[in-house]
């Protein structure tokens, strides 16, 4: 039989063990509802990206001075404030712009991206991918954006994920490196509309061959990348 002072401190105990458990599952629920917006978020965008024509950046004088992201959100969901086309991102109308953190891209309250399509090379921005598609009987499921974690672009600044050897003018895109040092699991987006969350430790031997369109048609997604797919 417990005295009264064991049994405050047994049902002390069981209210702290109730609370822990409580918290605990508040948590996991926070953190599923917080995937399935992540997913949504890029389920979303893929969709503005792959309709019609897939969107590129703002170029003027041979320089990419507005986002793709600009042109998609315009095109999709018209913002109250008019973007300067002609201008850079950086002028101060536009500048202005990149300091609003539109749900689609952005984090609440923090204005840089965390959407970036991938570019370079035998990716779907090189012209001469697009004509290997139109052409051919192409059933691959190819990378075209990520999901980043870090503050690197703003969402109206011109700059994703380039692989392959950079131009020397091309300062404003990210080596295709920074993936591997991801700090938590992150979403890629297909060519078939296709969200996956990978784990932040997928090999990049694993992930590369689907970042490049005909490499991605050789291999099969399902058996190569699967294994590292968190959701």
């Amino acid at each position: 039989m417990l005295n009264h002072k064991n049994r405050v401190i047994l049902l002390i105990a069981l209210m702290v063990t109730g609370v822990t458990i409580l918290t605990s599952v508040l948590s996991f629920q926070y953190n599923i509802s917080q995937i399935k917006y992540r997913q949504s978020r890029m389920k979303v965008v893929l969709s503005w990206m792959l309709s019609d024509r897939l969107k590129d950046d703002v170029v003027a004088h041979n320089k990419r001075i507005l986002s793709w992201r600009c042109v998609a959100l315009w095109a999709n969901a018209p913002q109250p404030n008019p973007a300067e086309w002609e201008s850079s991102w950086d002028s101060p109308v536009n500048y202005k712009l990149s300091e609003t953190s539109p749900r689609w891209f952005c984090d609440a309250q923090n204005p840089h991206t965390r959407l970036m399509a991938i570019r370079g090379e035998g990716t779907v921005f090189d012209n001469s991918i697009e004509k290997f598609i139109d052409n051919s009987n192409y059933d691959g499921q190819f990378i075209i954006l990520v999901e980043i974690h870090g503050n690197l672009a703003r969402w109206t600044q011109p700059g994703d994920i380039y692989i392959g050897t950079r131009m020397t003018d091309n300062h404003v895109d990210y080596p295709v490196e920074i993936l591997e040092r991801q700090s938590s699991d992150y979403f890629v987006g297909f060519s078939d509309g296709e969200a996956w969350l990978l784990s932040k430790d997928t090999p990049m031997e694993v992930l590369a061959p689907f970042l490049r369109v005909s490499d991605a048609s050789l291999i099969n997604r399902d058996k190569i990348l699967a294994p590292y797919r968190v959701r």
